[in-house]
């Protein structure tokens, strides 16, 4: 695993969720990560790998 951002990739590419902040996101890519903030009243949503709408955000991101 290697880290540029502090954060480590769960796998060498793609999306994934940041562990202590819903509104941010790591992507991986070549195993290097980058820690990416979705826009406003937006959250990352694991489930589309997308930023989404907060009126879809669990209870405990808010």
């Amino acid at each position: 695993l290697r880290s540029i951002s502090g954060q480590e990739c769960p796998e060498p590419d793609g999306l994934f969720p940041h562990p202590t902040d819903c509104h941010l996101f790591i992507q991986c890519s070549n195993n290097n990560a980058y820690v990416k903030q979705c826009p406003a009243t937006t959250f990352f949503n694991e489930a589309i790998k997308a930023c989404d709408h907060m009126t879809n955000a669990p209870d405990t991101c808010q």
